[in-house]
């Protein structure tokens, strides 16, 4: 499979971000995007910056902030320290953003594409999440199933929608703290289906092809850009007066190479909250980490209307991520994804 340029995909993500952004404007003709994108950002910009919002000022002046604006004042609750990456080295450490009630799929996961032993190469699964809404009986549950799984993390803010960056937080401060060793870090949730098998093998081969990935990297599908002012992910004007976000990945899944955890963990805190967990810390966060990057991968994103068709087909090999709207459908996506693994000549080693 091919993208916009005609490059074959395994080619085209090794290429550095700036080469394949240059390639596609070119392939694309996107001058006039690039000059629309510069011309609403300058005309939006008041002359006095004390006119702007606090997020604002930061998109404008990132490395100015020298003030603490997103604390992350929440404390640990469960934790099962350092347990789960007791190893010298862990080459993949995966944190699933969860809630309190879907003690269902984390179990398809525990079962499924999240059971460690079924991989050559070492892999450890988290759960993240905060406190349960109201008077949730899942509250007991959880200390019981952390107890026999030691795989869930839980801090003490409100497990709604709008905390969503909380947890993405709460997930990067525990992984800086208890598996510093892990060589990548993938971030999902607990309705995705990930196609470990096809990562763990893309992982070897492009750290093999560019070793430059192990520097401050973000993998993933890039989202768009566009600032939306209506619909569930709506941002005001009042709030951010721009039409256009940084460049942010998608949070459904994206893979971190371990040296940016710390950066984006410490510059979280200088960066204004923002209910988008995924804007927030792969957009915003971003723009005050020197160094920091992204490597596009949108093509390995599948529909959850397509999953079918791409798992028994010839293309499945070339998708690692699907959200699934059912997610014990995740059980019977595996049994196949295991099938078509086994025939595969090469392994991850």
């Amino acid at each position: 499979m091919t993208n916009l340029v005609g490059l074959p995909r395994m080619l085209w993500i090794t290429l550095p971000r700036r080469v394949r952004l240059l390639l596609t404007i070119v392939a694309t003709g996107s001058f006039a995007l690039l000059l629309r994108v510069a011309r609403s950002s300058f005309n939006s910009l008041p002359t006095n910056l004390d006119e702007l919002t606090p997020l604002e000022r930061y998109y404008v002046r990132p490395n100015e902030t020298s003030s603490i604006l997103n604390p992350h004042a929440f404390e640990v609750l469960i934790d099962p320290g350092s347990r789960v990456c007791s190893d010298s080295h862990i080459y993949l450490l995966v944190y699933v953003h969860s809630a309190p009630h879907h003690a269902d799929r984390r179990r398809v996961i525990r079962n499924t594409w999240g059971n460690a032993t079924q991989f050559d190469l070492p892999i450890r699964v988290v759960f993240v999440m905060g406190l349960p809404v109201g008077n949730d009986s899942s509250d007991e549950q959880l200390v019981a199933e952390s107890k026999r799984y030691q795989d869930i993390i839980q801090e003490n803010f409100v497990d709604t929608y709008y905390n969503i960056t909380y947890k993405a937080v709460a997930a990067l401060r525990w992984v800086s703290q208890r598996c510093p060793q892990a060589e990548f870090v993938l971030k999902t949730d607990d309705d995705v289906f990930v196609n470990i098998y096809l990562l763990l093998k893309l992982l070897v081969r492009m750290s093999t092809a560019e070793p430059s990935l192990h520097t401050r990297t973000i993998m993933c599908s890039m989202g768009n850009v566009h600032v939306p002012r209506s619909g569930k992910w709506k941002m005001d004007k009042s709030e951010f007066r721009f039409d256009y976000y940084p460049p942010f990945c998608q949070g459904l899944a994206y893979i971190m190479t371990q040296d940016i955890i710390d950066p984006l963990l410490n510059a979280s805190y200088y960066v204004p909250f923002l209910q988008m967990d995924d804007v927030y810390l792969t957009g915003f966060v971003m723009l005050r980490v020197e160094g920091a990057k992204h490597v596009e991968m949108n093509s390995f994103y599948v529909r959850n209307a397509d999953l079918w068709t791409s798992i028994n087909g010839d293309q499945w090999t070339q998708y690692l991520y699907s959200h699934v709207k059912d997610p014990m459908d995740i059980e019977s996506f595996w049994i196949d994804a295991k099938q078509v693994a086994r025939g595969w000549d090469e392994k991850p080693s």
